[in-house]
């Protein structure tokens, strides 16, 4: 296991490459921010999670209070996920069992925090007996867990969850609070993750061709260079473009750029799906 200097420098080496990847290269950055953490920390897999609270029925007995995973990408290590953890990467998650980790995230929304499995947050012991555990996370052998969790604003979160495959090698606690200093001081990069993906700003999540196509609407290219890039005909690629501008309730290419220059605002977008369908 690596252990970090005392000094800040790597945290701020850190914060200076996710930067110079612009807006453009989002999911580059992604991967090398987990890559980066992983090696930090001493975890096997990492991945990050775009968190959306749905509105629900009043009185309606919901133990995450709304909160759902909207998107679920950047696996480092894809290997050692189940495919039942794939298939469950879905933009409104309700399961018949919720696990203690998932409510303790809910429970503390909004503000920043980090804990483990060993943090005391909640009992271990109450994980195994949830059914999800089984599915989720014994099958693969995680053996310890940290999540890290931004508040951008009341709708929407920012996760990252790193996980240890060696049994009886806990998580340092020096090591959690050099990731999570590196995740607390960049608040615009989870607004950019989010964006990317139309979370807090858009009525309806985006298609996985809209997400691929927003870097390349960042980028200034005209739209007939960007269809041939992609291997689209000019026509599919207006039809994706026009869908991705009306999602985030904007005109044009112009007012797109605009807004992901303000830094996306992420006000939270009204949204018709409730957590009882």
């Amino acid at each position: 296991m690596r252990t970090p200097p005392d000094d800040d420098d790597d945290v701020y080496r850190l914060w200076d490459a996710l930067a110079d990847h612009g807006a453009q290269n989002t999911q580059a950055a992604l991967a090398l921010c987990l890559r980066t953490l992983c090696d930090w920390t001493g975890s096997q897999n990492g991945y990050w999670m775009g968190l959306v609270r749905l509105s629900h029925k009043p009185g309606q007995p919901d133990l995450l209070k709304g909160w759902r995973i909207g998107v679920s990408v950047g696996m480092r290590r894809p290997e050692l996920t189940t495919p039942a953890r794939i298939r469950h990467d879905m933009p409104t998650i309700q399961t018949p069992t919720v696990g203690a980790a998932a409510q303790a995230i809910a429970a503390t929304a909004g503000r920043f925090r980090s804990f483990s499995m060993c943090t005391g947050i909640f009992d271990p012991a109450t994980l195994e007996e949830a059914e999800h555990y089984f599915v989720f996370d014994n099958p693969p052998g995680i053996s310890n867990r940290i999540w890290i969790v931004a508040p951008v604003n009341a709708g929407v979160e920012s996760l990252f969850i790193f996980d240890s495959y060696t049994h009886g090698m806990p998580f340092d606690a020096a090591l959690i609070r050099r990731a999570t200093q590196a995740l607390r001081g960049i608040k615009w990069f989870h607004r950019q993750l989010l964006c990317s993906h139309g979370l807090g700003l858009c009525a309806d999540p985006l298609s996985p061709a809209e997400q691929r196509l927003v870097p390349e609407l960042l980028n200034g290219d005209h739209e007939k260079v960007i269809a041939n890039r992609l291997g689209l005909t000019e026509a599919t690629l207006h039809q994706y473009a026009t869908s991705v501008y009306r999602k985030f309730g904007v005109h044009g290419r112009a007012e797109f750029m605009s807004l992901w220059l303000r830094g996306g605002a992420l006000t939270p977008h009204s949204r018709q799906n409730t957590t009882d369908q």
